[in-house]
């Protein structure tokens, strides 16, 4: 009978003569496997960020094939646009022909990888440029069926169906675009918002928007900065949305009437942001919008807007009489302080009015607080007293406005700290102010007839 031992002593002797190479299956799977590390996943690991040493790896690399193309590409058209943009050369300079390898490049990756969606891209952008837009529009249209993240082709067959004017299409192919895509928003959105001025385009881009897509608040910001023919347009858009399951907000809103205040339409950003007011705020509406202090400010421009200072506060609050009711609350250190902004815009119409309100408090400064009424060419309206000191009880304050026939479309309602130099600034205390209202003049009760605070 064979020992163990004598066993093992045998089999050591005979890998010693080289009968048995123990080691020899092992380093055969190892070097298959590093070849395959070295020809495959290497190569694809480079791809992106090397792909000429990629390609040196591997020659039959698609992915390094595909993107040294692209750049190529890239470099072309950017090159084309440098030569028409500064003139220094021939448009058939500008207009030469491409390297003729570069089409077989990519049809030899296409080889290796038939449905390569990136492939199919690149070659219509090569057809774009040798000025083929039939074959470019096909291989493009390939390339979206094969993969909804080719932006280059979206956006390419985005402007194909804008220019044959479909634009049901057109906005179809936008929003897989910004789906697969938010970076493309920035270009995008401006376009869609366009489209709002085409009856059509309009419905259609309601219809999509109602679903409230996640590139929704891309286009309606883009109001804020359009440069369109018929700005009306965009308030259509929004009263067709009241009627979606997912209406307009204040503020999606607000890029409409900050792009309105840039053209000046004053009396149009004030009717159409009152158009989309919630209905529990319609009662505000007023010469000043909540001027009782009872709503917390949206930010938009008819609504009380706060800055931020320092060493100075404001907000609204329960009021020290009457915890149901809110007021205007100001407060200063004791220390240099910089008022923080308290304002409105209004779009009073030429004439005479009053303003009136109550306030009380106790503040100890040099200069006070004044309300004030400012047109937006800079001519002032009308102002109050500064108001400053001790006032233990509600007390009635009011001024006179004059709102002249020209230069003065919309006006500033202000409160400031009227403090001239840095040691005027110097103030302490707190005042609170409520039931702010402009009146007509012959509206307006004399002062000795003016009822008592609430």
């Amino acid at each position: 009978m064979v020992r163990k031992a004598d066993r093992t002593q045998a089999c050591s002797d005979m890998r010693g003569q080289g009968k048995i190479p123990a080691r020899a299956p092992i380093f055969a799977i190892v070097a298959a496997a590093c070849y395959l590390i070295i020809s495959h996943s290497v190569p694809e690991g480079l791809s992106e960020y090397l792909p000429e040493v990629s390609l040196r790896l591997n020659r039959r690399n698609p992915e390094s094939v595909l993107k040294i193309s692209e750049q190529l590409i890239i470099e072309e058209k950017e090159r084309r646009a440098e030569v028409e943009q500064a003139r220094q050369e021939t448009s058939q300079e500008a207009r030469k022909p491409l390297d003729p390898t570069l089409r077989q490049r990519i049809v030899g990756a296409l080889q290796v990888a038939p449905l390569n969606a990136h492939a199919y891209q690149l070659l219509g952008q090569l057809s774009e440029l040798e000025d083929k837009p039939r074959t470019a529009k096909r291989l493009m249209t390939i390339a979206s069926t094969l993969s909804r993240h080719e932006v280059r082709a979206l956006a390419f067959l985005m402007r194909e169906r804008l220019s044959e004017n479909d634009s049901r299409a057109a906005i179809g192919y936008a929003d897989i675009l910004m789906r697969s895509s938010m970076s493309a928003g920035s270009d995008i959105a401006p376009i869609l918002a366009q489209l709002s001025e085409i009856p059509a385009a309009r419905e259609e881009l309601v219809k999509r928007l109602g679903e409230n897509p996640p590139w929704r608040a891309q286009v309606l910001r883009a109001f804020a900065s359009l440069r369109i023919h018929d700005p009306r347009a965009p308030y259509e858009l929004f009263s067709a949305l009241q009627a979606s399951p997912h209406p307009i907000s204040e503020k999606e809103l607000a890029g409409y009437i900050r792009y309105l205040f840039k053209l000046g339409a004053y009396q149009f950003a004030y009717s159409a942001w009152a158009r989309f007011l919630p209905e529990s705020d319609i009662h505000y509406l007023a010469h000043v919008f909540n001027g009782s202090f009872e709503r917390n400010p949206s930010g938009m421009p008819f609504d009380w807007g706060f800055g931020t200072g320092r060493e100075a506060k404001v907000g609204i609050f329960a009021r020290p009489d009457n915890s149901a009711q809110s007021a205007l609350w100001v407060s200063f250190g004791r220390s240099r302080a910089q008022f923080p902004a308290i304002s409105e815009i209004l779009v009073l119409k030429p004439g005479a009015y009053r303003f009136k309100g109550i306030y009380q408090g106790e503040l100890r400064a040099r200069r006070g607080l004044q309300w004030s009424v400012t047109c937006v060419s800079g001519l002032r309206a009308g102002e109050s007293d500064m108001l400053v000191g001790q006032i233990p009880t509600w007390r009635v304050f009011s001024f006179d406005i004059l709102i002249p026939a020209d230069r003065c479309p919309a006006q500033h309602l202000q409160l400031s700290h009227m403090a001239r130099s840095p040691s005027e600034q110097l103030a302490s205390g707190y005042m609170w102010f409520d039931d702010i209202e402009i009146i007509r003049a012959e509206d307006a009760p004399p002062l000795d007839q003016a009822p008592p605070p609430q």
